[in-house]
């Protein structure tokens, strides 16, 4: 047995594996034996391997007991790593169920997956995936591009004594974009159409993937060892009841160290509670876009109904203007008339000419009043025409009704004749001949539909532009009725689009067409002069002229 055996105290220096601070093992025979002794090669050395039976038995049991310690503290190592992971995973929680931005939850999530802390990767990327479509397509990266930074990096976390904690509240969009930035090229080498087959391998219920072939089947496993240069990746999976919402891609392309089995399960634990938290900021994405769309449409019917109340205004004076020239002017120029036939016959002695005169007078009076209020009238609602490009002007309308469209599950289609010339028009009074008839096929498809819309020169040289709806169409006595003011089929209207637009069309020198099948939909048609000149007539004539 070895004097150190045998003795209860022992000197400094005469046990080489009692450490600085371990002194009290020098003085406490048991204690040293039970930490120390049991597992010094020279005690097993000692012990006879031939004839002498107790001392095999005591060797073996050596052996085990020595073997039952490592694995139990592999297993302290293990529970303390794992109660490491769950007090970091539960601050990774809180910002996963709080946060409703994309970018700070794709930003904490590729922070997890390279922290030292948790699953320690030399970096990681974010591919989001479009089920329609089947594409991935790359949204974040996080980590080192070379070894040399990824040095660099590790150096500066170590001497700034930077915790996850710390790292985790460093979100910033400006850093976001930053890190985003530093794998651009990466991320738009990664977008990928993928096959029925690699969207079931992927997302089938195998969990996490470690990719170590190259050679393998899928094009889209061998694409990011292209990409990435890397002698192993592990391929995460991120998915919910809904579907699939992409996959993050990991790898250790700097210290080449293999994915730990213990870390799978954790990695697939918290690859779940990403995806809710990114299907959870997407939804909310969605509906900020639905809600911008709906404030746009908004506006755009508001914008609109400020128009129709204008052309509306337009409609009552030009009525006004129409009764007042037939009601007032002709019975006044008539009793002018006669007025002044009278006073012909009259002797200028008699009484009754100095009434006669004064009947004349205000007659006179009257009518320039009449006069010059129609023509004031017609001043300010006057067409005022300049070149104006048709298709351009179309164009534009449809971009703005572009969010009533979506919302209304129309298709739009526009065919154009690029060879159109300008047209002299007045383009604020043809915006809205084309909001009419837009509007108009809007309302005819309630459950949604196809408006075709084309743009064409005749051989003579007009221009007509027609708007095809799917809609429910009109019947015959409706068709009879269409341009009449104020009749109309809605629940909800002034009856005055199709007039004011027929209207406008002809103070232009043009003309609008109607055809229509009730159940088969309508079309109409809007047809110009031709040219830079077309529609032109003498100076003054205007929109309130019949």
């Amino acid at each position: 047995m070895p004097d150190c055996l045998s003795r209860e105290k022992i000197g400094e220096g005469e046990c080489p594996y009692i450490l600085p601070g371990e002194e009290e093992l020098r003085e406490n025979r048991e204690l040293r034996i039970r930490r120390k002794c049991l597992y010094c090669k020279r005690l097993l050395d000692l012990i006879p391997e031939e004839e002498d039976t107790r001392g095999f038995l005591l060797k073996i049991a050596l052996e085990e007991l020595r073997e039952k310690d490592r694995v139990i503290r592999d297993m302290k190592d293990f529970l303390k790593l794992q109660k490491e992971q769950i007090t970091v995973l539960h601050r990774v929680s809180e910002v996963l169920n709080l946060s409703l931005d994309l970018r700070e939850i794709a930003y904490v999530v590729l922070l997890s997956i390279t922290a030292g802390e948790l699953f320690g990767f030399n970096r990681s990327i974010l591919l989001l995936y479009d089920r329609e479509t089947r594409v991935f397509t790359g949204y974040f990266g996080m980590g080192p591009r070379t070894p040399a930074e990824a040095v660099k990096i590790w150096e500066e976390i170590e001497r700034e004594r930077k915790s996850f904690p710390v790292l985790l509240e460093s979100f910033t969009v400006d850093k976001f974009e930053e890190e985003k930035n530093k794998f651009l090229d990466i991320l738009e080498a990664l977008e990928t159409e993928i096959d029925e087959g690699t969207e079931a391998f992927i997302f089938g219920g195998k969990g996490t993937l470690i990719i170590r072939e190259k050679g393998l089947e899928f094009p889209f496993f061998r694409k990011i060892f292209d990409v990435l240069k890397t002698p192993f990746y592990v391929l995460l999976p991120l998915k919910t009841k809904e579907g699939p919402i992409g996959v993050i891609i990991a790898d250790n392309f700097v210290t080449g160290l293999d994915i730990r089995p213990e870390r799978i399960e954790s990695l697939e634990i918290f690859a779940y509670q990403a995806s809710l938290a990114i299907h959870r900021a997407a939804l909310h994405r969605y509906l900020e876009d639905k809600l911008r769309e709906l404030e746009e449409l908004n506006a755009a019917l508001k914008q609109y109904n400020e128009k129709m109340a204008k052309m509306e205004k337009m409609a009552a004076v030009g009525e006004i203007i129409h009764h007042i020239t037939h009601e007032f002017k002709n019975p006044l120029i008539v009793i002018g008339g006669l007025s002044k036939e009278l006073l012909k016959e009259t002797d200028p002695s008699d009484s009754r000419y100095r009434y006669l005169q004064a009947i004349n007078e205000e007659v006179e009076r009257l009518l320039d009043i009449l006069n010059r209020t129609v023509e004031d009238a017609r001043r300010r609602f006057s067409v005022r025409r300049e070149p104006v490009d048709i298709n351009s002007l179309l164009e534009s309308r449809l971009r703005e009704y572009a969010p009533l469209f979506k919302a209304k599950n129309i298709q739009v289609n526009l065919a154009k004749d690029e060879a159109i010339p300008p047209v002299m028009v007045d383009p604020s009074q043809i915006q809205v001949c084309f909001d009419n008839v837009i509007f108009n096929a809007i309302e005819a498809m309630p459950e949604g539909g196809r408006l075709d819309i084309r743009s064409e020169r005749n051989s003579g040289g007009s221009i007509r532009i027609s708007f095809k709806d799917t809609g429910v169409g009109m019947s015959e006595d409706v068709m009879k009725r269409i341009f009449e003011p104020y009749f109309t089929t809605k629940k909800r209207g002034s009856g005055l689009g199709l007039y004011n637009t027929r209207e406008i069309m002809k103070a232009h020198g043009g003309d609008i067409e109607v055809e229509s099948r009730e159940g088969e939909g309508t079309t109409v048609y809007l047809i110009f002069t031709g040219g830079e000149h077309g529609g032109e007539r003498e100076k003054g004539e205007d929109t309130l002229r019949r």
